[in-house]
């Protein structure tokens, strides 16, 4: 599993590929949006701790079908699926896994992209329910939750960002 950001003056880019030797088995079972079922596929979750106060998490997920899910996660302990996020994904089959692509615009995240922060908390898991797996790029060891962005890595160098607003808003 590995992924990419990017960034521009309106959002945030994130892609992610899911490399799988067995793609043919890839789970893809649930289509129906906020559904928890969408844990059980093979699925990908973006947390970002966009306020950077280690305790709040903005999720989205997607998983190999394509169904979406986005969540609050408030203390680092409660889900909440009724937070209705503006963002857009797609996904992408193949005979060696898959790939997520995720567009969060900074509205989204409540952030001014001509005031960016210098950090945000980033965290990635994939479901592998072949596996009876979650995998975490920073681990969440017990007795952390999921929704721990206490744990979370950090996301850095939006510096260019208020050049790149600035450059976009010369344009029109």
């Amino acid at each position: 599993t590995w992924f990419q950001v990017l960034y521009d003056a309106q959002a945030l880019y994130i892609a992610v590929r899911c490399e799988d030797g067995q793609a043919a088995d890839i789970a893809a079972r649930t289509t129906t949006r906020d559904s928890f079922a969408i844990f059980s596929d093979d699925a990908i979750s973006v947390k970002l701790d966009a306020e950077h106060d280690h305790r709040t998490t903005s999720g989205f997920a997607m998983n190999a079908a394509g169904a979406r899910m986005d969540y609050r996660g408030v203390n680092e302990k409660q889900m909440r699926r009724e937070f209705d996020a503006i963002w857009s994904g797609v996904v992408q089959r193949d005979s060696a896994g898959w790939t997520a692509e995720f567009r969060i615009p900074w509205a989204t995240l409540a952030i001014d992209p001509n005031e960016p922060p210098e950090s945000i908390g980033l965290n990635f898991s994939r479901d592998h329910p072949r596996r009876n797996a979650t995998y975490d790029w920073s681990v969440m060891p017990p007795p952390f939750t999921p929704l721990a962005a206490s744990l979370y890595g950090h996301l850095v160098g939006f510096s260019g960002l208020p050049k790149l607003a600035r450059a976009a808003a010369n344009k029109s």
